[in-house]
């Protein structure tokens, strides 16, 4: 289902390793952001790579209400929005945003703080987020940090 939905191609065994993680089910079930690191690691073992978006894919096929999917797109946008304080995310910041995305728990966090900041958090499912920032949300936050100063005097009004 995954390699069909996001054209990942892997392989039957890659998912049979991520299977065989002990307590995966339970920890993506209860929400558990240390899911999406167990993944991680149990891929980066067996392809010798880190498939962070894979896993969070998966997670979200599992349990789409307590997994917003990460990927480069959105990753990049989060970042830009966090270095221009589009999203307000001191508390979760500590390091430079591009770090702080590749961990789970904390790009949930400010994944979280977005949709409360611009007040979809209530409204929509992850899904419906996820899929809106990688298309639509893209291309016109992209455009509006072009217009940086027109459209930070805006959104630092609120």
């Amino acid at each position: 289902m995954l390699n069909r939905s996001y054209k990942t191609h892997f392989s039957k065994d890659t998912v049979k390793s991520i299977c065989a993680i002990k307590g995966l089910d339970e920890k993506i079930k209860d929400g558990n952001p240390s899911a999406v690191t167990m993944i991680v690691d149990a891929i980066e073992e067996f392809r010798g790579k880190k498939y962070y978006s894979f896993a969070t894919k998966y997670c979200a096929m599992q349990n789409p209400k307590e997994f917003p999917i990460y990927d480069s797109i959105v990753g990049g946008l989060f970042e830009k929005m966090l270095e221009h304080k589009m999203i307000v995310a001191d508390s979760i910041c500590d390091k430079k945003p591009k770090e702080v995305l590749k961990d789970y728990s904390k790009y949930k966090g400010i994944y979280n703080l977005f949709a409360q900041q611009f007040g979809v958090e209530k409204k929509y499912l992850y899904r419906e987020i996820d899929l809106y920032l990688w298309g639509g949300a893209n291309e016109n936050i992209q455009k509006e940090l072009k217009k940086e100063t027109q459209f930070m005097k805006y959104y630092n009004k609120k």
